[in-house]
């Protein structure tokens, strides 16, 4: 049984993490919001796998002011892809 985590997070548009929840956490691979927020610094270049998505993340963000159902591939702490 494949269990659904549902991240909630809020990041500045340079780039840094400035809230996020347990299940944001638990996906990267960090033991909790407070260490993410720590260590991400620069979600473009140390998170996405294709830096590109975060551009098209912000665009929608601008055009719809909230986004659902975005899919991007990530790294997690340990380098490997989420």
């Amino acid at each position: 049984m494949k269990t659904l985590l549902r991240a909630f997070f809020k990041t500045s548009l340079s780039g840094h993490y400035l809230a996020g929840n347990p299940a944001l956490a638990n996906i990267y691979g960090y033991s909790s919001p407070e260490e993410l927020i720590e260590n991400l610094i620069n979600i473009q270049s140390q998170l996405y796998v294709d830096p590109n998505r975060r551009h098209e993340f912000k665009l929608l963000m601008e055009m719809n002011g909230v986004i659902t159902d975005f899919e991007f591939e990530t790294y997690r702490k340990n380098a490997e892809i989420a």
